[in-house]
């Protein structure tokens, strides 16, 4: 998760520079905006406090767009991560 979280901010400045990789910078940014997602949940479960409401419709609604295909790839790690926020969401009920 943490080599997710950080990969945008190497992987984009050199996808900038390939005409080739410009589609798929939408690619590394959700992967960076999910790997920080999965991150903030296991803070959340690792507290042992129910993530805000809020902050549970955020990322659902980002896990929603990252995990709709671009550029003709589909971000598998999504359904994971989905768990882990939905874990952080429920978890004052275990």
């Amino acid at each position: 998760l943490r080599v997710w979280s950080a990969s945008a901010s190497s992987l984009v400045p050199m996808m900038k520079k390939s005409s080739l990789l410009q589609e798929d910078i939408p690619v590394a940014e959700n992967l960076s905006a999910v790997g920080s997602a999965g991150l903030e949940a296991l803070d959340y479960l690792d507290s042992g406090k129910p993530a805000p409401d809020s902050w549970v419709k955020n990322k659902t609604a980002m896990l929603d767009r990252a995990w709709r295909p671009q550029a003709e790839l589909l971000l598998m790690v999504v359904p994971p991560v989905r768990k882990l926020v939905e874990a952080a969401a429920g978890h004052s009920a275990q």
